[in-house]
């Protein structure tokens, strides 16, 4: 999990930092005179969506920094309420996967809804889970 957080950062980080290094080349060209002003309207436009896609994307992971920093994620025993998330193969073969499974964490009485893999419906799991990013690993079955 700690990984998988790394480089979810690591990678919107990049997404915001190439971004503005895109912004600061087309203004060049534009300023050069190689770039026609509706181009450069739509290009900036586009990178400054993608920037802002960026930080909404990164402000989860940030928050969750002084977790992973400490080396202390929660923990907790939850069950399995649900899936939120059911993705069908466009392949033909029909099958179905569920995803997002939402939890629910019995000594705080709430739902939480973390990407896990490996989990069923109706059993209990004890957890380790960042409470921004939703990152979870299952690590072991209950009962």
């Amino acid at each position: 999990m700690i990984e998988r957080y790394w480089i979810s950062l690591v990678f919107s980080v990049f997404a915001v930092v190439f971004s503005v290094c895109l912004i600061i080349f087309v203004s060049w060209l534009f300023l050069k005179g190689t770039l026609t002003k509706k181009y450069f309207v739509g290009a900036i436009v586009a990178l400054i969506v993608a920037i802002i896609l960026g930080l909404c994307w990164m402000i989860p992971f940030i928050k969750d920094y002084k977790y992973v920093s400490a080396n202390e994620c929660l923990e907790a025993d939850a069950v399995v309420v649900e899936f939120t998330c059911v993705e069908q193969n466009l392949d033909g073969n029909g099958q179905t996967s569920y995803t997002k499974p939402k939890f629910y964490i019995e000594e705080n009485n709430e739902y939480v809804v973390l990407y896990a893999t490996s989990v069923e419906v109706g059993k209990k799991y004890r957890i380790r889970y960042l409470p921004n990013s939703k990152l979870c690993d299952v690590l072991y079955t209950l009962e």
